[in-house]
């Protein structure tokens, strides 16, 4: 399975092995952001909400 890379510096971006993956919209990269941020922890519906 190739390795998954996550950056939330900067651009939004994810990369499966050396290959840059297109996340789609603002609101989806926001989303993922929020959720990467949080990463280990619960996120609330209402906590997404506020930062989208």
């Amino acid at each position: 399975m190739p390795d998954v890379a996550f950056s939330v510096l900067g651009s939004v971006e994810a990369n499966v092995g050396d290959r840059t993956v297109a996340l789609g919209g603002g609101r989806q990269r926001a989303l993922l952001a929020a959720l990467l941020l949080s990463a280990g922890r619960v996120v609330s519906v209402d906590r997404l909400v506020d930062e989208l």
